[in-house]
């Protein structure tokens, strides 16, 4: 018995092509899965490899957007990577 399937290169390239928007669906459903999480200041700083102190400067100078809850500010995840890409750009 082979291991080896013959396909036509037609057939191969259909199935690449599927591939490739099925790879480019899951990238999208989970960029949305994303943006909704909310993250504490721990968190914050540690996604942006930074310390609580600096998240705080960061709060005050309204360089990333959060809301409060009674003494706990939280951030959106996407927000932070929009930061973070802004800041390497």
């Amino acid at each position: 018995m082979s291991d080896f399937i013959e396909v036509s290169k037609e057939k191969l390239d259909v199935l690449q092509k599927q591939n490739r928007y099925l790879l480019e669906k899951i990238t999208e459903l989970e960029k949305a899965k994303t943006e909704d999480e909310w993250v504490d200041s721990k968190e914050a700083a540690k996604i942006l490899k930074i310390t609580t102190r600096t998240l705080a400067n960061y709060r005050y100078n309204s360089y990333i957007p959060y809301t409060q809850s009674y003494t706990k500010y939280l951030y959106k995840k996407a927000d932070l990577v929009k930061y973070l890409e802004q800041d390497y750009k």
